[in-house]
């Protein structure tokens, strides 16, 4: 209970009784006077809706209180404007009760938009006062509130989250104001660790048709994050600029939008105003010219977080007293902005990242920012963009029969076109092969950063004769072909086309350039598309992300260091690859290390899945050196996959060790640690840094989509129609629809025999896939002894059976497809 002074305890408890009684009085009144002015619901599973997610403007959310009712205009403009409203506490809407309130604006919102979504707001660690509920809550306050001094003002007290009887009523005020008519969830605030048990309570009983959102993540969201039964989180503002908005930018990404849970991301005028110097105005109007032209920061880093589910807020307080126009110090309605009308389109991929420096593209709009220095940039289009993925050269835009899109040529430098309207053999999109940019050219595309597949595509329209034309072409500062005689390979007007695989795009741009030997080099067309590789990528530059020192197995930490460690003749000088940061074991007494012998250290990683390879640098010097190991859990601890023991290094500046761990053997979710374990004495400082972790093209291809455990084996057939995943992933089609036969079977004639011919049409991007073809006469016995391959391009490949079809006999073909 709350320790007063007698003249103190005196005045709270007259002050309660009145507040009590005035509480009564009032309820007795509600059944006369207010009877209808809300309603509960019959069916609460008929009543929740998700969002109306939209690209067509910036997806928007607000929040908002007020004792007094919301004129009609507001009314409308919120419901207008906004797709998600939280309605605060202290909504009474000069109703007696907040409850009222909250089902009279709801009512009123729901009435000029059917498709807005409206949140009751319910405090986990407050109860503030404007309830009906409070009644209960005041007569109770002695054993329901905590022992912290009360607030005599509003009676705002800390709820006593260990008293049964408080939980009880706070799950049953809860499951009321669900309940209420046009409501659609609820808003947790102030969620903390004390209030868990409470909530489990209520989730037990709450529909699981509610909609459910909380104020739950803070600077440490591991330690905060209940998001485990809730829908999604509240950001209540950024942080600081710099680390702590790229681990909200992460955290939200990498957690609630890829559960597919909601984001209510909150911004404001003030971090913008701060880097740019502009003080803030004290008067009404020069207020809202403040926090319009301050807007471009915060909008940016929402616009790196946002995916399917994140809603912005934007504006510089909440309104206490009244509805109407935004007052001073209190811009909660920012829909007057006119950026917040533009249209944004899609996101055409993930941001790109750059140390601070973030930048993405949407169909509408390019926007940039650096969340450190504040600098941001956003260019809108008038007209929409798409992700670009081909482009014919030389040529306009087009779609290719198997769908692809490619752009008239475009984000090009030098060269000349050419054309013709010769038929072009080997292809069924001739159009795209009748023209060429030739000459000394270069592309520069803008695309995502990665790791791309580009299919350079090309035909001899011109020359006649083999040595007319002989060039190269890099790809990323890489040469892709030199000394290219096209129709030296394959003849006049026929198709040549050409897989570079595994393309890595760390400028934001594609590259593509010619070079010059004999004649004019040329480019019909290319096309790409970029695969997930990385699964994992950690060089400590700013902190151990994912990445953990265990709680218990081992007696040590790795520590993260970037300028040599304490001892002298071990350890490395700097990090790999010229960076800064890495992590290493301490191993003298005098620093608190592991100086004894089998003292251990362990720092494992996230949960991934389909990894394939890992990769790390590593750093071994010093006579006492002990052993590095690599483990991984797919269901128990697999030690040792990898271990190195003794010095490998003979300076603190020698370059770090390459180290390659074949993770394909593991299927489904694994971990990987890096165990180091002493040997004793002090030079025995242990590194690693540069920590990467890929997958294969397929398991990348399974991911994307949605395919998980036994089904995202290349032998699996989700979809039921016998097409198992590598063939579908080989020739370009949906794991999850069943396919029609892809496989064209034929009789042709040579010779005055007939033989059995079967041909696929295969993704041109996925050409390193290995196919087999196989004959047999009774569907037992298969060899590829009597089968030839008479096509084998990118795009199609076709076998032919060398024995002929007899009279009596029967002949039989299929495919067999490995991966390289």
């Amino acid at each position: 209970m709350p320790t007063f002074s007698p003249s103190e305890l005196t005045r709270f408890h007259t002050v309660l009784q009145k507040t009590v009684r005035t509480a009564i009085k009032t309820t007795v009144a509600l059944t006369t006077s207010f009877v209808g002015v809300f309603t509960i619901h019959s069916d609460v599973t008929a009543q929740a809706a998700e969002p109306e997610f939209s690209w067509d403007t910036i997806p928007r959310w607000n929040i908002f209180r007020s004792n007094r009712r919301m004129d009609d205009a507001s009314v409308t403009r919120v419901a207008n404007h906004y797709q998600i409203t939280v309605l605060e506490k202290s909504n009474q809407q000069d109703l007696p009760y907040t409850e009222a309130g909250l089902a009279d604006l709801a009512a009123r919102l729901k009435a000029a938009n059917p498709n807005i979504v409206n949140y009751a707001y319910w405090n986990s660690f407050y109860y503030w006062p404007g309830y009906e509920a409070g009644i209960d809550f005041y007569a109770n306050w002695e054993a329901w509130s905590r022992d912290e001094p009360v607030l005599l003002t509003d009676f705002r007290m800390k709820l006593q989250h260990n008293n049964v009887g408080m939980r009880q009523w706070w799950v049953s005020t809860a499951l009321q104001l669900d309940s209420i008519s046009d409501v659609d969830g609820l808003f947790f605030d102030t969620l903390r660790p004390n209030a868990f048990t409470m909530m489990d309570e209520l989730f037990a009983v709450l529909p699981a048709t509610s909609l459910t959102i909380g104020n739950s993540v803070e600077l440490n969201p591991n330690d905060w994050l209940v998001n485990r039964p809730l829908g999604g989180s509240y950001n209540d503002d950024f942080g600081a600029p710099g680390d702590e908005i790229v681990d909200r930018i992460s955290f939200y990404r990498n957690n609630n939008l890829a559960q597919g849970k909601r984001v209510l991301f909150r911004g404001s005028p003030i971090l913008n105003a701060q880097f740019a110097g502009d003080v803030e105005p004290s008067d009404l109007a020069g207020q809202l010219d403040w926090t319009e032209r301050n807007v471009d920061f915060a909008l940016a880093v929402y616009l790196m977080v946002a995916e399917e589910g994140a809603y912005f807020y934007y504006g510089s307080g909440l309104p206490y007293a009244q509805f109407g126009d935004n007052r001073a110090g209190y811009i909660w309605d920012t829909s007057y902005m006119e950026i917040f009308d533009k249209p944004l389109g899609k996101p055409l991929w993930a941001p790109n990242k750059d140390g601070y420096l973030y930048s993405r593209s949407f169909e509408y709009l390019d926007v940039s920012v650096n969340v450190l220095t504040g600098e941001t940039s956003l260019i809108w289009y008038d007209t929409p963009r798409t992700e670009i993925e081909a482009i014919n050269c030389g040529g306009g835009a087009l779609t290719s029969t198997d769908g692809t899109e490619y752009y008239a040529d475009q984000s090009f430098s030098g060269g000349s076109t050419y054309s013709t309207v010769d038929p072009i053999s080997g292809t069924s999109d001739d159009p795209l092969y009748q023209t060429e940019r030739f000459g000394a050219f270069s592309y520069n595309v803008p695309v995502a950063n990665g790791t791309y597949d580009v299919l350079l595509q090309f035909a001899e329209i011109f020359n006649d004769q083999s040595g007319s034309r002989s060039f190269g072409i890099v790809v990323e500062g890489t040469t892709a072909v030199s000394d290219l005689d096209i129709f030296a390979e394959v003849g006049h007007d026929s198709t040549y086309d050409l897989l570079i695989p595994d393309v890595e795009v760390e400028d934001g741009f594609l590259s593509i350039s010619s070079v010059v030997s004999v004649g004019n080099p040329k480019l019909s067309a290319f096309r790409f598309a970029r695969y997930d590789k990385v699964l994992q990528s950690q060089s400590f530059e700013l902190g151990l992300g994912d990445w953990v020192n265990v709680s218990s197995g081992d007696s040590h930490d790795w520590t993260r260091d970037s300028d040599g460690t304490l001892s002298s003749n071990t350890g490395p000088a700097t990090g790999a690859n010229g960076t800064d940061w890495y992590l290493y074991l301490e191993t003298s007494s005098a620093g608190g290390g592991a100086y004894s012998t089998g003292n251990s250290a362990i720092l494992e990683g996230p949960e991934i899945v389909a990894a394939e390879q890992l990769t790390f640098a590593y750093h071994m010097y010093g006579a006492d050196m002990g052993t590095l190991h690599v483990d991984v859990y797919d269901g128990a601890w697999n030690l040792s996959v990898w271990s190195l023991s003794g010095q490998q290094q003979l300076s603190n500046a020698a370059d770090y060790g390459q180290a390659t761990v074949d993770l394909s053997g593991f299927s489904g979710v694994i971990k990987v640690r890096f165990r180091a374990v002493a040997i004793g004495n002090w030079q025995g400082d242990v590194a690693i840094d540069s920590i990467v972790i890929t997958r294969s093209k397929f398991s990348s291809w399974a991911a994307s989509n949605g395919l998980s455990g036994s089904d995202a084996t290349e032998a699996a057939m989700p979809s039921g129609d016998g097409l198992p995943n590598l063939m579908k992933y080989t020739l370009g089609l949906d794991p999850n629809v069943a396919s029609t036969d892809p496989m064209v079977f034929e009789r042709v004639t040579d010779g005055g025999a007939s033989y059995l011919s079967l041909s696929v049409a295969r993704d041109p991007l996925k050409s390193q896939v290995l196919i087999e073809g196989l004959s047999s006469s009774n569907l037992v016995n298969w060899s590829t002894s009597n089968v030839v391959i008479e096509v084998d391009t990118p795009s199609l490949f076709r076998i032919r059976d060398t024995l002929p079809i007899d009279a009596n006999e029967q002949r039989f073909l299929k495919l067999r497809f490995s991966q390289p």
